[in-house]
C-alpha cells in the first residue's frame, strides 16, 4: 500500500500531453494552448474613442466653443478633417481624426446645429485609446500552457488568430460494474440499487473533459470484456467497482488480460483505499471502488493537469 502523495506522483508522472494539432478557434475553448501566440497585428489597429463625444485638437483642449464639422461612428473610416476652431462628433470606437488629440464626454457638452459648447477643458490623449493599446504586433499574447478560457478566446481572435495550436481535451470512458446496479430511468426492482456512480462519476470527469460513458449492470467475464473493449477507445478509462478482493472482483485481473501496466493498487486513503492505476501504452486506467463516496473521493482531490 503506498501513500495519497506517493500516488499522485506516480499519476502525475505517467500523465503525458495528447499531441498538439491546430484546432479551429471556435473549438479551442477548455484547451491548453501548445505554443506562444503571437498578435498579427496591434490591437486596437486604429486610435479610437473610449466614449461617446467630440474630438478636439490639441490648440482647442480650453476652447468654450467650437464649429460642429461631421460625425464618426465605429466602423466608419475616419477621413474627416478637423481645422482648428472645429470640433467632430466621435462615438465609442469610432476613429480618430488625424488632428484629434482628446474627447470630450458628451456629458459636458452642449451641441446645437452649428456647433459645440464645452463646459469643461480636456486633456492631451483624454478618452483616446490608441493604436496597440492592448498589445502590438509581435507581442506575445498567451504562452505555451495557458488555458484558453472565454476571455483567452477573445484575445486569440483580438490578435488575428483563426486557428490554434492547443492539446486536445482527453476522452474519458466510463465504466461502471455490478450485476445489483440498475439505470434510473427504469423502476427499481427488488435486490437492485440505482447506478449513482454512472452519473455522478460522468459529473466529475464533464467538468474537466470530454467523456462518453459506457454502463454495465453485470459482472459477467464476458460481458465485462466486451464492455472493456468498447472503453479502451477513450484517452482515460474509469471504471467503478470490482477492484477488491471479493469473489465477484474481477477488475484487477481484466485489467491484466488487456496487458495494464499496474502502476499501484492500495492507497493509504479512506475511503477509496482499494483504487487501482495502471497504463496501456499512453491511456491512463483507474481502477475505483464501488461504494459511491469511496469511488467519488479520488476525483475530488484529482492533481491538476501541468503543460
Amino acid at each position: 500500500m503506498i501513500t495519497y502523495l506517493e500516488a499522485v506522483r506516480i499519476i502525475d508522472g505517467c500523465a503525458k500531453p495528447l499531441k498538439a494539432r491546430r484546432i479551429q478557434v471556435d473549438e479551442a475553448g477548455g484547451r491548453f494552448i501548445a505554443e506562444d501566440l503571437v498578435a498579427r497585428f496591434d490591437s486596437p489597429p486604429f486610435a479610437n474613442s473610449a466614449v461617446d463625444g467630440f474630438g478636439r485638437r490639441a490648440e482647442d483642449l480650453n476652447a468654450k466653443r467650437l464649429r460642429l464639422v461631421g460625425k464618426i461612428k465605429a466602423g466608419d473610416k475616419g477621413s474627416i478633417e478637423v481645422h482648428p476652431g472645429e470640433t467632430v462628433r466621435i462615438f465609442t470606437g469610432g476613429p480618430i481624426p488625424i488632428g484629434i488629440t482628446a474627447v470630450s464626454m458628451q456629458e459636458d457638452c452642449v451641441a446645437d446645429g452649428s456647433g459645440v459648447t464645452f463646459q469643461v477643458s480636456s486633456a492631451e490623449g483624454e478618452h483616446l485609446r490608441p493604436a496597440g493599446d492592448d498589445f502590438r504586433k509581435g507581442n506575445v499574447v498567451l504562452r505555451k500552457g495557458d488555458y484558453l478560457g472565454p476571455a483567452q478566446i477573445g484575445i486569440v481572435i483580438s490578435a488575428g488568430h483563426r486557428e490554434v495550436l492547443a492539446y486536445p481535451i482527453p476522452m474519458v470512458s466510463m465504466l461502471t460494474t455490478g450485476r445489483e446496479l440498475i439505470n434510473v430511468r427504469h423502476e427499481l426492482m427488488p435486490w437492485k440499487i440505482y447506478d449513482s456512480n454512472f452519473y455522478s462519476l460522468s459529473n466529475a470527469v464533464g467538468e474537466l473533459f470530454d467523456d462518453w460513458t459506457i454502463a454495465t449492470s453485470s459482472d459477467k467475464p464476458a460481458v465485462l470484456r466486451k464492455r472493456m473493449a468498447e472503453a479502451l477507445q477513450g484517452d482515460v478509462v474509469v471504471t467503478s467497482g470490482g477492484v477488491s478482493v471479493g469473489e465477484f472482483d474481477l477488475m484487477k485481473e481484466e485489467f491484466a488480460h488487456w496487458n495494464v501496466m499496474e502502476r499501484f493498487w492500495q492507497v493509504a486513503i479512506k475511503p477509496g483505499k482499494p483504487i487501482y492505476f495502471g497504463t496501456l501504452g499512453e491511456r491512463l486506467i483507474f481502477g475505483l471502488p464501488g461504494n459511491p463516496v469511496s469511488a467519488l473521493i479520488p476525483t475530488i482531490f484529482s492533481p491538476v493537469p501541468r503543460f
